[in-house]
């Protein structure tokens, strides 16, 4: 399965998103929050999103609405800033767990 990361590098090579990728965002699974999400346990979803995005108090939509933002505008730099993110709350998650 293509990593986000890889996802995003392709795009980038490209101009746009390809249509494989909005159907992969679409998915709560293989959004990039699911992709995290799979790494620290889904029981840790709201945390991540809390960490990934403190400044939406909507855990719903807190994620998606950024990065379609960013997508859309073929915003491959925002795209990155928001996975990394993503990625420090996972790594903040897995600090946390071994503490």
């Amino acid at each position: 399965m293509t990593t986000w990361r890889e996802r995003i590098a392709e795009a980038r090579a490209r101009g746009s998103f390809s249509p494989e990728d909005w159907r992969v965002w679409r998915s709560p699974f293989t959004c990039l929050i699911g992709e995290a999400a799979a790494v620290v346990g889904w029981g840790k979803i709201d945390r991540l999103k809390r960490l990934a995005f403190p400044e939406s108090d909507d855990l719903l939509t807190s994620a998606q609405k950024p990065i379609y933002a960013a997508m859309v505008a073929n915003d491959f730099a925002a795209v990155d800033s928001l996975l990394d993110r993503i990625e420090d709350g996972v790594l903040q998650i897995k600090r946390e767990a071994t503490t």
